[in-house]
């Protein structure tokens, strides 16, 4: 990026693809900052902080600097194989405090006003943007009443499948006679029936699901506009509990956005950036919604994600909201995010956490279970119980009686994929790979693909299990269209076959197959671009 502020920014890799500095897993990437004398700028330049931004736009690293009385600086930061494969971006921020004071008060929201520098790299050998999760949910209802109830229904909401960021791999009921049905909007819900309790008698029920998430980052130009919205959409451009688009700060404020950022993408970047502007993070007791949010200015991701649907259908851009389980990068939590309708297709986008980039998309640790609005309307929540009790005589009191206890539970662990921690270094592949493939293939096809796989003299010892993954980017999106896990052989060829789906409307793709062995990710990759015709 050009900047007229008296500060230079060199990245140092070793080495470049396409003019870009490129690293791997293990290596380090080198920072030189040179002031370049007096400009015409009243920022002052002997202190700042360097940001790494990861293609998620997550800060994975934060270094202060000082000149002092020299003109350079340079440090390096090492890179590890658990950091997420892809562009990363550097930030010199030029802070006006004292590097304490913004270490201390500034964390990264994103570019200072005008002034910061920043560059880019690509890193290599990080983990896929696709993992393996299982979820375990139960709930148990307990007759802590005085009397026996009847005809108990239970109905839990199951992760859907929203290809291609998530997909259901398999869902087991317990008990095994639950009912899978889902919605309109795309819910999925169990249901599950017994016929009475006893006083004192539970009832547990719940399901074990296994899912495959992607994470994915949109990149849709800025001018890119809305088309007329099907019948379906256009109820997520009105207002309702809880996301109300009516209100007049809020409307006021969509108005203000819409000056200056005409498009919808331009709109709902602005938008999440005006919501983490706005907003501070206090957790709430119970769902207050966009109103209250845009009111006290203060709520948790779920008046986030409110507020910023809210300020969407204010300016006619269908947006709804999610709910499910999200990594926060020490443990699993509860999480509400937003999706924006765009170009004919739902984009996620996690204000709370990604707003201050302006980021459209979500990361592979984001599971959805709920779409639509759950503290309103028939989705209210991820749990419902009913059940009947005959009116009864207590101590004299006809009629009086307790309810049921209801307890839930849930848990989420990764069962594929990369560790949280894996040596830096790239582990050398077995084998070698050879894939012919065609030059250009049609539009929305499925490219049938075979990959031989050539062991190594060299390798000596087998392995546990092999993976292959293919990654397609049509300049859009990034996305893992297939994972195929085999059983090595070191003594003849292996062969894999692939079906890739292609996208419909970009001129051509990049096709990246990247193999990884005991689930660390390897050296052997190969990559070609592929014309759609």
């Amino acid at each position: 990026m050009t900047s007229n502020l008296p500060v230079s920014l060199k990245i140092i890799a070793p080495t470049r693809q396409d003019g870009v500095p490129s690293v791997k897993a293990g290596q380090r990437i080198s920072i030189q900052l040179k002031r370049k004398g007096q400009a015409k700028s009243n920022v002052k330049v002997d202190n700042g902080i360097v940001y790494i931004i990861d293609p998620f736009g997550r800060m994975v690293s934060k270094v202060p600097f000082h000149f002092g009385k020299t003109n350079t600086g340079e440090f390096s930061v090492p890179l590890t194989a658990n950091l997420l494969s892809g562009f990363y971006t550097i930030v010199v921020a030029l802070q006006e405090t004292r590097i304490k004071a913004a270490i201390d008060k500034y964390p990264y929201r994103g570019p200072p006003d005008d002034h910061y520098v920043m560059g880019c790299f690509r890193f290599e050998g990080g983990h896929p943007p696709i993992v393996v999760h299982r979820v375990n949910y139960s709930a148990t209802v307990k007759n802590i009443t005085r009397a026996r109830i009847s005809n108990v229904r239970v109905i839990i909401a199951a992760p859907p499948s929203l290809p291609p960021r998530q997909t259901v791999l398999d869902i087991q009921f317990s008990p095994k006679d639950g009912q899978q049905q889902n919605d309109t909007i795309g819910n999925q819900w169990i249901r599950f029936h017994q016929a009475s309790l006893a006083v004192g008698e539970a009832f547990t029920c719940g399901y074990t699901a296994l899912i495959r998430n992607r994470a994915l980052r949109y990149n849709i130009p800025p001018e890119t506009r809305n088309s007329a919205f099907p019948s379906n959409i256009v109820k997520f451009t009105q207002p309702e509990n809880f996301i109300e688009s009516h209100h007049h700060l809020i409307k006021d404020l969509a108005r203000d956005i819409a000056k200056d950022h005409s498009t919808p993408i331009q709109f709902a970047q602005a938008a999440m950036r005006a919501v983490t502007k706005k907003m501070r993070y206090v957790r709430q007791e119970y769902e207050r919604g966009a109103a209250y949010a845009i009111e006290k200015q203060v709520g948790d991701c779920t008046e986030y994600a409110a507020l910023f649907a809210a300020l969407c259908r204010a300016n006619k851009i269908p947006a709804r909201l999610e709910a499910g389980y999200a990594y926060n990068g020490q443990s699993w939590e509860r999480h509400a995010w937003s999706e924006i309708w765009i170009r004919g297709q739902w984009i996620p986008v996690d204000p709370t956490w990604h707003g201050a980039m302006g980021l459209l998309g979500v990361t592979n640790r984001h599971i959805p279970l709920i779409i639509g609005n759950w503290m309103d309307t028939r989705v209210r929540q991820e749990f419902k119980v009913s059940w009947y009790s005959d009116t009864v005589a207590i101590d004299g009191k006809k009629g009086e009686r307790s309810e049921p206890k209801i307890e839930t539970g849930w848990k989420v662990k990764r069962v594929v994929g990369v560790p949280e921690s894996v040596p830096a270094r790239l582990r050398e592949a077995p084998a070698e790979l050879e894939v012919n493939a065609p030059d250009a293939v049609p539009r929305g096809s499925t490219l049938p693909l075979k990959v031989s796989l050539i062991p190594k003299p060299s390798s000596a010892h087998p392995l546990d299990q092999m993976v292959m993954t293919a990654t397609v980017s049509d300049g859009l999106m990034d996305q893992v269209v297939a994972i195929e896990p085999f059983a090595p052989r070191l003594d003849s060829p292996v062969n894999i076959w692939m079906n890739l789906p292609m996208p419909n409307g970009a001129p051509k793709v990049t096709l990246n197959l990247r193999l990884w062995a005991d689930q660390k990710p390897t050296s052997t990759v190969w990559q070609k671009t592929i014309g759609l015709i």
